[in-house]
């Protein structure tokens, strides 16, 4: 018989889009779930119980959502979920004082995939209620320390570089360019 994958990537109903979102899919959770399970365990001995918690659940969404277009034709919906899902994980690292601001880091992953999964209407709108989250969070930090401990500049320069540097570059300009570095 045919493997999981065969079985995903190979179904006669899907269009050449869908054929690469999924492709697409596939190798994003191939990459990401090891990745999510090694930052788990690494929170778990630091004792941030918290952190490894919602690592773990992060990890489940692209193990589950692979097992659930294999039962579908077109997974839009299932993108969507996704995608929400990464958004939430991402404004919730970003909020966790354990984290000590280190989630923002993550930010700029977001739009690429954003864009390359739902295409540039959609992944300009993904992205930008992400943007909207975390400006919200930067001018009203709920009593997150570490987020209102971050400077105007600092959070203008991080905001400015979402903008203007989605995903970074390998050249670490980005990065530069929201640290000050």
């Amino acid at each position: 018989g045919q493997g999981w994958l065969g079985r995903l990537t190979d179904r006669p109903g899907i269009d050449r889009e869908e054929l690469r979102r999924r492709r697409f899919h596939v190798v994003c959770t191939l990459i990401a779930t090891p990745l999510t399970l090694i930052m788990s365990v690494v929170a778990l001995l630091q004792g941030r119980l918290l952190t490894a918690a919602i690592c773990l659940a992060l990890m489940t969404i692209p193990v589950g959502t692979t097992f659930w277009l294999l039962r579908v034709d077109d997974g839009r919906w299932i993108y969507r979920l996704i995608l929400g899902s990464l958004a939430a994980v991402f404004v919730t690292l970003c909020a966790l004082p354990e984290m000590k601001g280190n989630g923002l880091v993550w930010i700029f992953l977001y739009p690429p995939v954003a864009f390359y999964a739902r295409g540039p209407r959609e992944g300009l709108v993904l992205s930008g209620a992400l943007l909207a989250a975390l400006a919200v969070l930067f001018v009203a930090p709920l009593g997150i320390p570490h987020l209102a401990a971050l400077d105007w500049p600092f959070k203008g320069r991080l905001l400015g570089a979402y903008l203007v540097c989605p995903g970074g570059t390998e050249d670490r300009s980005c990065a530069g360019a929201a640290t000050g570095f």
